[in-house]
């Protein structure tokens, strides 16, 4: 089931403030706006729950739209914030996106609220699923040397050139060596004599395979 887009809306004009529910809806944003007029009722709403969206008008009688920015910043940081307003000027609309905003739409131009909306709402779904990807490689990162360090078996990454660029804890019940002796050591030089020519063969023909599967 798709999610509905949780939108809070800081508007004292009420014709204005349908207006926009209107060209969202039309626009096929499926949406729970919740209209507040005043700072009360604004940092009140961050209470009763999140937001996916956060539109302001710049201007309002006993509030402006930079003090919502920055409170929105504070409260609720990971949803985007767009300015709907008729009286922002061109200074004001560049000062407002050099803090933080992530754009403007004019009133008489909502045409752009739409196409503004859904990039706004795009590039924070894309920015979680970086995130989830990368914390997913750190989790990944963690197990693999959690499980590396309590190996009974010494273990040891090297790069193409067979350079030790880590080694297992193990390393020294087995070879006697502490781990960090190790890094940046040849690790054919810790190979029997008589296992040498087999180790590194068998090493080339590794990284030879590796290299033609990357070039497939």
């Amino acid at each position: 089931m798709k999610k509905r887009v949780r939108i809070l809306h800081l508007e004292d004009n009420p014709n204005d403030a349908e207006l926009v529910q209107s060209m969202l809806g039309s626009g096929g944003i499926d949406c729970d706006i919740t209209c507040v007029q005043t700072r009360s009722d604004f940092v009140g709403a961050f209470a009763q729950e999140g937001f996916d969206l956060i539109m302001s008008d710049h201007k309002l009688p006993s509030f402006d739209g930079k003090s919502a920015l920055t409170i929105a910043q504070e409260t609720c940081p990971e949803a985007p914030f767009i300015f709907v307003s008729g009286t922002i000027g061109e200074d004001a609309a560049v000062d407002s996106l050099l803090r933080g905003a992530t754009d403007y739409v004019l009133k008489d131009r909502l045409k752009r609220l739409v196409p503004a909306g859904r990039r706004a709402l795009r590039e924070v779904n894309d920015r979680h699923v970086r995130t989830h990807a990368e914390q997913a490689v750190t989790n990944g990162e963690k197990r693999f040397r959690a499980l590396v360090e309590n190996c009974s078996d010494a273990i040891a990454l090297v790069d193409a050139q067979g350079s030790i660029l880590y080694a297992s804890l193990a390393t020294t019940r087995i070879l006697g060596y502490a781990a960090e002796e190790l890094i940046g050591c040849d690790a054919f030089t810790l190979v029997h004599p008589d296992d040498v020519d087999r180790v590194t063969n068998s090493f080339i023909e590794l990284m030879q395979r590796d290299c033609r599967s990357s070039s497939v």
